[in-house]
């Protein structure tokens, strides 16, 4: 009988195949053309292989002036170095996430002082301070303390300083013309009533006024109304009980009379106003701001 039974070597062909080593699909090749014809100089036409890319398609133009890699690598270069010699001098301004180092160091970059005290005000060119105003330290920190709240650097803080006091110095010089015309209008207005006695009733009035106790120089007083209903009081008191007063200058306006205080010599309270040792220095200087501030607000009638 024949034996049929396969060998040990057909066994070994037609067995596992647990051993045999896996088929492998050849890896994939790119079919698309390089953009490259000989080492790094591009081929004809290269850029027109994006035309269709829309990271690429808006600068075809541009692209096709670039003949080699070299070439357009030193034109990003040169790009790269314009634009970083532009940004020179520039700062880059803090975003919401900025930590405080960031943001002080920007301020300090920019010129914004780190304490209030590093602002330092002065006037235009040709702008002064007329006489009797001050422009006091108290208002010159609140000034300072807004600048540095609103991040203001020292030159703008400055700047900003003395356009407001040049436009209040305007507004003042402008109130203080309308003043002149109102205390004009008031002064024709008495000498209309009393004529001839006009400085004799003035002085009647103020007497008046020293002997009830109020300031015969008060600014009040050159109010037409106020000033005819004090002087008719004075011809029910008896001479020796009214109040002898030095003669006051009726005729100015209330900035006027603040002035003749302050550059009269005659004026019987300028030594008071100068002389901080005088026992009426600060009397003296609070009728003067409130002179001041009479003439600025423009009260009295029109």
């Amino acid at each position: 009988m024949t034996d049929n039974s396969p060998t040990t070597d057909t066994a070994t062909e037609l067995g596992s195949t647990a051993d045999a080593s896996p088929i492998e699909s050849p890896a994939p090749t790119d079919t698309s053309p390089s953009v490259f014809s000989d080492g790094l100089t591009f081929r004809k036409d290269w850029f027109q292989d994006y035309a269709e890319d829309p990271a690429f398609s808006p600068y075809l133009n541009s692209l096709s002036k670039y003949k080699d890699l070299p070439g357009l690598i030193k034109v990003a270069e040169d790009s790269r170095r314009q634009l970083s010699q532009r940004m020179d001098g520039y700062v880059k301004l803090p975003g919401e996430d900025a930590s405080d180092d960031e943001i002080s160091a920007y301020r300090e970059k920019v010129g914004i002082p780190s304490e209030i005290d590093g602002y330092e005000f002065s006037l235009p060119d040709g702008v002064s301070i007329p006489e009797g105003i001050e422009i006091t330290a108290e208002r010159q920190e609140a000034f300072a303390e807004f600048a540095h709240k609103a991040g203001l650097t020292k030159q703008q803080a400055n700047d900003a300083f003395g356009f407001l006091v040049e436009s209040e110095l305007q507004d003042y010089g402008s109130l203080q013309k309308e003043n002149e015309a109102a205390a004009e209008a008031d002064r024709k207005e008495l000498r209309e009533v009393w004529g001839a006695d006009y400085e004799s009733r003035q002085q009647d009035a103020r007497r008046v006024a020293a002997s009830f106790g109020i300031d015969p120089s008060d600014p009040v007083l050159d109010l037409p109304r106020v000033a005819m209903a004090f002087a008719g009081v004075a011809s029910s008191i008896a001479e020796s009980k009214l109040t002898n007063v030095p003669a006051q200058p009726a005729h100015l306006s209330y900035g006027s009379q603040a002035k003749d205080i302050i550059r009269n010599e005659s004026n019987p309270e300028h030594e008071a106003y100068h002389d901080r040792s005088h026992p009426q220095h600060n009397a003296v200087v609070q009728k003067v701001l409130e002179l001041q501030r009479r003439q600025v607000d423009g009260e009295g009638p029109r």
